[in-house]
């Protein structure tokens, strides 16, 4: 028993003329949503009597009862836009793609969209970048609710594979025509395909008034001419008043648009459409990322090998600088040994109470007969000495010289801690580091970075431990990095180049396109902008009846 309106459609066009049949068919195939071209394509064929391809749509199996489980879709080869032996493993609740323009999401679903034989045809195109197309070769694993893991693979040659036409499918498209206003019943109409019929009326209906309005011209026995859907050329010839013979000729040569003619026009539109489709731009944007992410590899290494090189020399060289200033501190302890007689007198508070002093002894006379600090007079010779080693103290640099010393190493430790020895690499950049294989070592380049990288993360520590022992002794080799650092610039280069090959393409793709477009509106296709609303060929009145 027949369940939806294809069902019925179908049947009916096997028994109707060639072009009543491509036209139910078409919208079977494209669940009422036939393009410009399709129609024109079988009202010509109507008008001119000539035959079309027909290939017999297929239907949905809406009545079965099974689950389809879909467990994996794996390109194997030949289908633009996908990476070959590329695999889709479906969940069993939800499967998300995600990407750019131009990186296969539509291709998959298109596949999809064959396979199960879903209500709109969506033409799946092969790899075009390949001098020799590759054929398709596209394989499936599935499995009934409670059954086996089965596989089958496609071709690309045929629609609707048993089992799988029991999913179902739709995208973007499939919305076409159910987005506008609509009739109270409409929602009643639409689940069991009856607007295939309204739909299929409306066409013949525009095929019926083109046909009566070509027929009416002819009635006229004079072509009237739409200036407005002319080239300039002739535009401007009627506007003067000044018809050449020249354009005269291209006038009459308007009212022959041969098959031919128009099987080049309908080629022609659909290789300028193909040509708009490839999406080179974010080709050029995703290489570009790349040599970007590469560069700042290079970068980080090179910078990360620098600082640790220059903190090395800076710590050596302030540790030995620390060591001498302190030898020259204790030094002067030494010869200030008096001073040892005070209580706490190597702390900040007492420093900072002798400075104060010496400032206050400059505005007292006497200050020298007299201890500035009780002002008592000055009669025993210790405390004679003990004043004067005072003044001696304050005005030694050593103490200077060595505070100085601690704070430039305490600095280059906030430094050193402060170098990040994170390097993260995205999966992408990975796999191209990996195809690049050391031959000395038999590691590939990513193994190499990291391996860099953890050597930095060790001498970072060994300049953090050299400093907390104030160690001299504490030596290790910087490891190089030119032979990693060259390398990483001849993978940059090498994308560079096919950034660069693929901005050519781009050019060449404008080039072609405009090309193309303005053979669609040169003398070929009969001087019109590319409408053919000038060209007329005479039938009888008769052959303009048309029934639904």
């Amino acid at each position: 028993m027949k369940e939806n309106a294809k069902e019925y459609l179908k049947e009916f066009a096997s028994s109707q003329p060639n072009w009543l049949k491509a036209l139910i068919y078409e919208v079977i195939e494209t669940n009422a949503d036939i393009s410009h071209d399709i129609k024109n394509e079988i009202f010509n064929s109507l008008k001119n009597d000539t035959s079309l391809t027909i290939n017999e749509p297929t239907i949905n199996d809406d009545n079965s009862d099974k689950e389809i489980y879909l467990t994996s879709l794996e390109h194997i080869k030949g289908v633009n836009a996908l990476a070959q032996n590329q695999t889709i493993k479906f969940h069993n609740n939800v499967t998300i793609l995600y990407g750019l323009n131009g990186a296969g999401k539509s291709s998959y679903f298109k596949i999809l969209n064959e396979i199960v034989g879903g209500n709109q045809k969506k033409e799946v195109f092969s790899n075009i970048y390949l001098s020799t197309p590759q054929s398709i070769d596209v394989k499936i694993l599935f499995r009934e609710k409670t059954g086996q893991i089965q596989s089958v693979n496609w071709n690309g040659s045929s629609r609707s594979l048993e089992f799988l036409n029991k999913c179902k499918v739709f995208d973007s498209s499939y919305l076409n025509g159910l987005l506008t206003t609509r009739k109270a019943d409409s929602t009643l109409i639409q689940p069991l395909g009856l607007n295939l019929f309204a739909y299929l009326v409306v066409l013949i209906d525009e095929f019926k008034q083109k046909l009566n309005s070509e027929s009416d011209k002819k009635r006229l026995e004079k072509t009237k001419l739409e200036l407005k859907d002319f080239r300039d050329e002739i535009k401007m010839s009627f506007s003067d008043h000044q018809v050449s013979e020249s354009i005269k000729i291209k006038i009459e040569n308007l009212f022959i648009f041969t098959e031919d003619q128009s099987k080049k026009l309908v080629n022609t539109k659909k290789e300028l459409e193909d040509l708009k489709q490839i999406n080179i731009h974010d080709k050029i944007k995703l290489k570009t990322n790349d040599k970007i992410d590469i560069d700042n590899i290079k970068t980080y290494l090179e910078n990360t090998h620098k600082n640790i090189f220059t903190f090395f020399a800076d710590i050596q060289k302030e540790l030995e600088l620390l060591i001498i200033n302190q030898e020259a501190n204790e030094l002067a302890k030494k010869q200030f040994e008096i001073l040892s007689s005070i209580p706490s007198s190597d702390n900040l508070e007492w420093k900072e109470f002798i400075k104060s002093g010496e400032k206050y002894k400059l505005k007292v006379e006497n200050s020298d007969k007299i201890c500035i600090y009780c002002r008592q007079e000055l009669v025993d010779e210790n405390a004679n000495k003990l004043i004067g080693a005072y003044g001696k103290f304050l005005k030694d640099e050593s103490e200077k010289k060595l505070n100085n010393s601690i704070e430039q190493i305490e600095n280059l430790k906030k430094k050193i801690e402060k170098v990040s020895v994170e390097l993260k690499i995205k999966e992408n950049i990975q796999v191209i580091l990996k195809e690049n294989i050391h031959d000395r070592k038999s590691k590939d380049l990513h193994e190499i970075i990291i391996d860099i990288n953890n050597q930095f993360s060790l001498e970072k520590d060994n300049l953090l431990e050299k400093i907390k022992h104030e160690d001299l002794k504490i030596k290790f080799d910087v490891v190089n990095i030119v032979d990693i650092a060259t390398r990483l610039t001849s993978i940059s280069k090498t994308i560079q180049i096919k950034i660069d090959k693929l901005s050519e393409e781009n050019t060449e793709k404008a080039t072609d396109i405009e090309k193309l477009e303005k053979t669609i509106n040169n003398d070929d296709f009969n001087g019109t902008n590319s409408k053919e609303v000038g060209v007329i060929e005479f039938f009888d009145n008769e052959q303009m009846n048309i029934e639904p």
